[in-house]
Parts: structure tokens; sequence; C-alpha cells
């Protein structure tokens, strides 16, 4: 999860890998789909690591705004007051 900010961001881990690793669904996902704001495109990126999905979603989206906290040494982005 840390790599996805890193390979294109800012970005957010969202979608079907978010349910899955909070356990509210019980399929496991391959897939780590990301949220972007202001890209106005869609990109998937293969590594090593896994597939990396990232898609553009409306300004509407992010009601609370989005900050920056670090984990260990890294920087990732969650949703403010979430």
């Amino acid at each position: 999860m840390l790599l996805s900010s890193v390979i294109y961001g800012p970005s957010y881990v969202s979608f079907e890998y978010t349910l899955s690793y909070h356990g509210l669904i019980r399929e496991r996902v391959y897939l780590f789909k990301n949220a972007t704001f202001n890209k106005r495109r869609s990109k998937v990126f293969k590594t090593m690591f896994g597939k990396f999905s990232y898609r553009d979603i409306p300004k509407e989206a992010y009601p609370y705004g989005v900050n920056t906290i670090m984990y260990d040494e890294y920087v990732v982005w969650r949703f403010k007051n979430w």
C-alpha cells in the first residue's frame, strides 16, 4: 500500500482494495486501486510488487479534504476527519 502514493501521486488507496483490507468484503483483491484528483486521466502500472490502477475522481468526492501522514518513514494520504 505504501508504494501506491509513490508510484503516482498524490493518490490514496481506495475502492475494492480498501474494502478487502478492512474486512468489509470477503474477496481477496490483487489490484491496488487508487484515487487521484485533478490528473484528468487514468493510469495502470505493473511492478514487481503488484499492479496499481489510478483513477481520477471528482472534487466532490473529497468532502473533508485529504491530508498527509507519516507511516514509518513514508508519506501516505488519507481523508481528514476520517
